[in-house]
């Protein structure tokens, strides 16, 4: 915690001392290794690897949320982070609101796409829209839900006009406006995202759960090194075999509650699509 506390303070007096710089945040590598480490050790030790949120961050530093944010932000070199779930299916305009509050403060009612488009290109920002698949249509494969056909707008117009900025689209299913516009070479790509056998062992560490090196990875290849499906079982072993992975191994059990419901919701796509 105390960590944390200097390394933001420490920050923020270069943020002052260097107000004519564009991003306005300054951390070496070094110091981002360090403030890294030290949020992640309280994250391991106090909250069993779930991640503090920026309110909690703010709580214990002292500092203000937009400050954390922007030392964030200069982690990985843009002006700014803006992520965003769609799990709750947002209209376009309440979305479009949303990140030109961020993007623009200043900018006055009514908010258009093409706000958007110049916002990206005036600055340089990172935005992650997360779970497109909740706007698809279940019955229709690649294609938006009614009301929702705007959203292929929004990807069309992002994938075709020019700008400085990254928008990441998460989604357990591709839209047909996104397989249209990618291409080698081309300015929208499609990443297939596999297990990362790095990723699930630190998952395990997080999670704090004991066991061999082998056991480790028989229970990550057991669940294919899926991020998603190893937190709910690590949070299953934590919590039922006191962490022990040897324990869970022994009672050769691999689908179960929380894994159940997870396939359980893919099978129910993969219905409605066949």
């Amino acid at each position: 915690m105390f960590s944390i506390l200097l390394l933001l303070l420490e920050v923020q007096t270069a943020m002052n001392a260097k107000k004519s710089r564009r991003r306005g945040v300054v951390l070496s590598l070094t110091g981002q290794q360090k403030l890294e480490t030290a949020r992640r050790q309280i994250e391991k030790a106090e909250r069993y690897g779930d991640r503090l949120t920026l309110d909690e961050l703010s709580e214990r530093t002292q500092l203000a949320i937009s400050t954390i944010t922007r030392v964030l932000e200069a982690q990985i070199g843009v002006d700014k982070l803006i992520w965003r779930s769609l799990r709750n299916a947002p209209p376009l305009d309440d979305l479009l609101r949303d990140l030109m509050a961020f993007l623009n403060p200043d900018l006055s009612p009514p908010v258009e796409l093409r706000h958007l488009l110049q916002g990206l290109q005036t600055g340089r920002y990172l935005v992650i829209l997360d779970n497109l698949e909740t706007l698809l249509d279940a019955e229709r494969v690649g294609q938006f839900r009614s009301g929702y056909d705007r959203y292929g707008e929004l990807l069309r117009s992002i994938g075709e006009v020019a700008h400085q900025s990254c928008v990441i689209v998460t989604s357990r299913e591709k839209p047909a406006d996104v397989a249209i516009l990618e291409g080698d070479g081309a300015a929208v790509q499609v990443l297939s995202l596999g297990g990362s056998a790095d990723a699930a062992r630190a998952i395990l560490d997080d999670k704090g759960l004991i066991g061999t090196i082998e056991e480790r990875q028989l229970l990550c290849d057991r669940y294919s090194n899926s991020p998603l499906a190893l937190k709910i079982v690590a949070t299953s072993i934590r919590d039922l075999c006191n962490g022990y992975i040897e324990h869970f191994l022994g009672e050769d059990t691999f689908i179960f509650n929380g894994i159940r419901l997870l396939l359980d919701r893919h099978f129910q796509r993969l219905s409605a699509i066949l």
